[in-house]
């Protein structure tokens, strides 16, 4: 969700001169951006479609795997910006994620096998 609400290539805005890092940026990507949108993409939502103040936005997050934990990170920093969250098999736990990555592979080398690739 966040990759896409705004186009940029994140290593433009995040790297300074010889590689430094801009953390200031970071941070902004990282936390605040989606967020801040969110609260910024509503009045641009009703001047553009001609709403009153008084009718209701509702605001809703979708995302899975690593959209899913950002959505569950999304309702802790800005709930009162949603009116409800999908946070899809959210990616958390990351060490125990990458063992179940490379274990396949390790089985293959350990055993000497390699099967077929589908036909």
């Amino acid at each position: 969700a966040g990759y896409d609400a705004f186009s940029y290539s994140y290593d433009e805005v995040v790297l300074y001169g010889k590689g430094s890092i801009n953390w200031d940026a970071t941070y902004m990507f990282g936390y605040q951006a989606l967020g801040e949108l969110t609260k910024i993409a509503k009045p641009l939502t009703r001047g553009f479609y001609g709403l009153s103040s008084d009718k209701k936005i509702y605001t809703y997050y979708e995302g899975c795997s690593d959209g899913g934990r950002e959505g569950m990170s999304q309702v802790q920093r800005w709930g009162d910006e949603y009116d409800g969250v999908i946070a899809g098999a959210p990616a958390f736990r990351f060490a125990q994620q990458q063992v179940h990555h490379v274990f396949p592979a390790t089985i293959e080398h350990t055993m000497d096998y390699y099967p077929p690739p589908c036909e």
